[in-house]
């Protein structure tokens, strides 16, 4: 495995382990010693990666793309609606990455079509203002999700599953 999906496993597999102290951390208070956390097992990452997989089905909208503004009037922090497209467009190109990772069920399957669809149909970001680069998240990560399509479909055809493995 390459890219998205150990970069996630390493993600959950952090958040489970214990947390080391700081360096410079005081002291803890004297009492009983903390209760050691096990590893995480392979069922424990296989569980959180469908609970991952079960919010990215539920998160996707209708547009095919993942993220974007939940603030209608535009005025939060981050206010230029380009900065919002680019920034869906950076998340769908990275989810997209994941999909390709993984061996996927019919749902998955489709999400990954919706989010190239979404990918294709919003490839022409603009910069949002003269001192803004945030467009740049939208091209480096969309381009990635579709150059990563593209080589699996060229490597594997259409369904971009190595047949040579029986995935």
């Amino acid at each position: 495995m390459t890219g998205a999906l150990p970069a996630a496993l390493g993600l959950v597999a952090a958040a489970l382990a214990p947390q080391a102290a700081e360096p410079n951390a005081p002291a803890q208070a004297p009492g009983p010693p903390a209760a050691a956390v096990a590893a995480p097992t392979r069922a424990d990452l296989d569980v959180a990666i469908t609970r991952g997989l079960v919010f990215l089905a539920s998160a996707q909208r209708l547009s095919g793309g993942f993220g974007g503004p939940e603030n209608g009037c535009f005025n939060d922090f981050w206010s230029n609606p380009e900065v919002h497209r680019a920034w869906s467009v950076g998340s769908t190109g990275l989810v997209v990455m994941l999909l390709l990772e993984i061996d996927r069920t019919p749902e998955l399957e489709a999400m990954l079509h919706n989010s190239i669809h979404f990918l294709v149909e919003n490839a022409d970001l603009k910069q949002p203002e003269d001192w803004d680069l945030d467009e740049i998240w939208g091209h480096i990560y969309g381009l990635q999700g579709l150059a990563l399509q593209y080589a699996s479909r060229a490597a594997h055809g259409p369904s971009g599953r190595d047949a040579r493995r029986g995935r």
